[in-house]
């Protein structure tokens, strides 16, 4: 799965459209259109995509382990 289409699917569950994702941005839907046609996605924009739907951002390891990014400046390790 892609970045875009894991946001599409985060923003499904979450009950949001790309129209609140461009209003807590601050910025136009063309804008975030634009990301989603691009595929170009930073972790800070994924780690507030996944806040902001209620969910998580984290690496999920084979044996459980799980590194989720709150703050792409932060991390935290939870077993």
């Amino acid at each position: 799965m892609t970045a875009s289409e894991a946001v599409r699917v985060a923003l499904d569950i979450g009950k949001k459209r790309q129209a609140d994702l461009a209003n807590l941005w601050g910025t136009s839907p063309q804008v975030v259109n634009n990301k989603f046609r691009l595929k170009r996605w930073n972790a800070t924009e994924l780690a507030q995509v996944a806040a902001f739907t209620g969910g998580r951002l984290a690496f999920v390891y084979p044996d459980g382990q799980q590194v989720f990014i709150d703050d792409p400046g932060e991390k935290t390790e939870e077993k």
